[in-house]
């Protein structure tokens, strides 16, 4: 019974953990868009709290098995923002700055939560926060990593990757499922969670 019960919990503090992760994720991204003058994210209606907009089948997979996945992108035109490689920048960071954070304050929180739900809840919000930021982080298109790159580079560059993320998108779930990543990022996690509690703790 109390094996059910756990297994229960942890799904349940999972999947609340994953929505608001990918939520607060792309909503960061659409709402610092907003900020710089475009107004694209607004209009496709990603300024929402609901995660059914913001949910990529594969990427929401990836997550629950691996905990390395990604939600949708949001549509960004940076023609729009007021300076466009600071618009680049700050929108690109919107989003795993929002997840840093979150996971940072949910171990900031952990060590004062006596109810085991709760407990559940922050962990998974503090691993999940961190593995979805350092995944965004890769280099690769679609992902935040390549557009943090891409702002120092001219326009005429930036669109000739932009022409193949349609391809490159495809490397994301075959690096996730055949373990490349996890092997790559996996001590990045933890020394980042690990660092993250002792703080919390030495805190005390």
């Amino acid at each position: 019974m109390f094996s059910e019960n756990f297994s229960l919990m942890t799904t349940i503090t999972s999947v609340i953990a994953i929505l608001f992760t990918i939520i607060s994720h792309e909503f960061a991204h659409g709402l610092v868009a907003l900020w710089n003058g475009d107004p694209t994210a607004r209009d496709a209606g990603r300024l929402t709290f609901n995660p059914l907009p913001h949910i990529d089948p594969i990427g929401l997979l990836c997550l629950l098995v691996f905990r390395f996945g990604w939600a949708k992108p949001v549509p960004i035109n940076s023609n729009n923002f007021h300076n466009e490689r600071l618009g680049m920048l700050s929108t690109s960071l919107a989003g795993v700055t929002v997840n840093f954070l979150s996971a940072l304050l949910a171990a900031l929180l952990l060590p004062h939560v006596l109810q085991p739900f709760f407990q559940a809840l922050l962990i998974q919000i503090m691993t999940y926060g961190v593995f979805f930021c350092v995944f965004n982080l890769m280099p690769i298109p679609p992902l935040d990593g390549s557009k943090v790159i891409l702002a120092f580079f001219p326009e005429n560059v930036r669109w000739q990757v932009y022409r193949y993320e349609r391809y490159t998108q495809w490397l994301l779930p075959i690096l996730v499922f055949s373990g490349i990543f996890g092997k790559i990022a996996q001590p990045i996690t933890e020394g980042i969670l690990s660092g993250m509690l002792d703080f919390s703790f030495h805190l005390l």
